[in-house]
């Protein structure tokens, strides 16, 4: 007697129950424990707020994309959510555009393996824009903004003296560093959640971008 076992796979969608966004070592290891990237703030491993934002100007409406809202901005459509070993890639509906936003940290062995480029503590942003099926036929143009405070560089933000500094690298590279006034080097990690206090945070933009930086204090 022969018997036939049919077997059936349905797909089911996953949702991690905490989205790798910038993930490189046990400290500087950033998350999004929401179902969407603007229903809250990205968090360090320790549940520590970066108030990162994220924002995007199309039509003259302003979108968030990732952190809080904001007055005066609407909150953009998370349609789109995909996670792979070294790379976290969101997708947005805003009015008449779509918006992907990906997260990549090169830290994957090939062959044959780049130790320059798997050892480097960076996580690059990339973006892509196109209109929306429903609006393919009328021109779209957008505006994207990030921000971040001083807090991936210090453990306890409310207390802490910064500096910031503006550098352009070899490779053509502008960007802004921030961190603690008071540098020490491999100190014993502080504040309620343990986090370290020397090292510095940087954001920059390659050259030919059509990208600008700034500083603001509050």
């Amino acid at each position: 007697m022969e018997t036939a076992l049919l077997l059936v796979a349905t797909a089911v969608a996953l949702r991690p129950p905490s989205v790798p966004i910038m993930v490189q070592d046990p400290y500087s290891s950033f998350w999004s424990p929401h179902d969407r990237l603007n229903d809250g703030w990205v968090n360090r491993w320790n549940g520590h707020d970066m108030e990162w934002m994220g924002l995007a100007r199309t039509g003259g409406d302003c979108w968030v994309w990732m952190g809080r809202g904001l007055e005066g901005c609407q909150k953009a459509d998370q349609v789109g959510l995909v996670v792979t070993a070294t790379r976290t890639t969101y997708t947005f509906h805003m009015g008449g555009t779509r918006l992907n936003v990906s997260f990549t940290t090169p830290s994957a062995l090939e062959d044959p393996v780049d130790y320059d480029m798997i050892t480097l503590p960076v996580t690059y942003l990339t973006y892509s824009a196109w209109a929306a099926p429903s609006n393919a036929t009328q021109p779209t143009t957008l505006d994207v903004y990030i921000d971040s405070p001083a807090h991936p560089a210090v453990a306890v933000p409310e207390e802490a003296l910064v500096t910031w500094s503006r550098h352009e690298s070899p490779t053509g590279i502008s960007y802004i560093s921030i961190g603690n006034n008071h540098q020490e080097f491999g100190s014993p990690e502080v504040g309620p959640r343990n986090d370290y206090n020397w090292g510095y945070f940087c954001l920059g933009y390659p050259a030919g971008a059509e990208s600008s930086m700034g500083v603001h204090s509050e």
